[in-house]
């Protein structure tokens, strides 16, 4: 498969992009999750296994089963998303290349951000998979066990259960996962996302002033 031939960065690039950027982190920090402030809490998974006598177990986690949050956080899912895919121009490595193009006209302003710290965060966890939370190992009859990290399971459970019904035959076996680990992972993955975007947000605001951003 053909890379992706990345696109010239020029101002107008770079202002289009965090325009788009700002436009659509608005709504992420507007959303009901972020107001009320349960997005810190799913941003970090919480699993509690309880054993009973006679060798029942309970399995119990901070991802709440009620259909009405289950489909708050779908919409909350959905509006970061994009900052993953390489295709759009918010992917989040487009969004630090513009901010990093604008500081060669304006150190003052725009290298106040660290820029590097997002890049390792977004890479580590979004990018290469250096930083995961935890693993599942799936049994393989014909194979080998299957190792799956929680991030494979959250896009496994975005591409699988929510855009989709079926995933590709290549992807990790994630279906073969109960429902409550899959929303458990991408709980804290897209919560994760939508706080690091948001964090950004604010840091340009910080930097230029909250009416000169939202005129981007």
């Amino acid at each position: 498969m053909a890379k992706k031939k990345e696109k010239e960065m020029t101002e107008k690039r770079a202002f289009e992009i965090l325009h788009a950027f700002v436009e659509r982190t608005t709504a992420v920090r507007d959303h009901s999750l972020f107001r009320d402030g349960r997005i810190d809490d799913y941003s970090q998974p919480q699993l509690r296994i309880t054993l009973f006598s006679g060798h029942q177990i309970e399995i119990r986690s901070n991802v709440p089963s009620d259909q009405r949050e289950g489909e708050s956080f779908e919409s909350l899912a959905a509006r970061v998303r994009p900052f993953t895919v390489i295709s759009e121009s918010i992917y989040l490595m487009n969004v630090f290349d513009a901010i990093d193009f604008l500081s060669y006209f304006d150190d003052e302003k725009y290298q106040r951000i660290n820029l590097e710290a997002y890049r390792r965060d977004f890479n580590d966890r979004y990018v290469d998979e250096n930083l995961i939370d935890w693993e599942a190992i799936v049994p393989d009859r014909e194979n080998e066990d299957v190792r799956i990290s929680d991030s494979q399971v959250a896009e496994g459970w975005m591409y699988g259960d929510l855009v989709h019904r079926d995933l590709h035959s290549s992807r990790p076996p994630v279906r073969d996962l109960p429902l409550p680990f899959r929303r458990l992972a991408a709980f804290s993955y897209y919560s994760s996302l939508a706080i690091m975007a948001v964090n950004l947000l604010s840091e340009l605001e910080a930097t230029w002033g909250e009416r000169a951003v939202s005129l981007l």
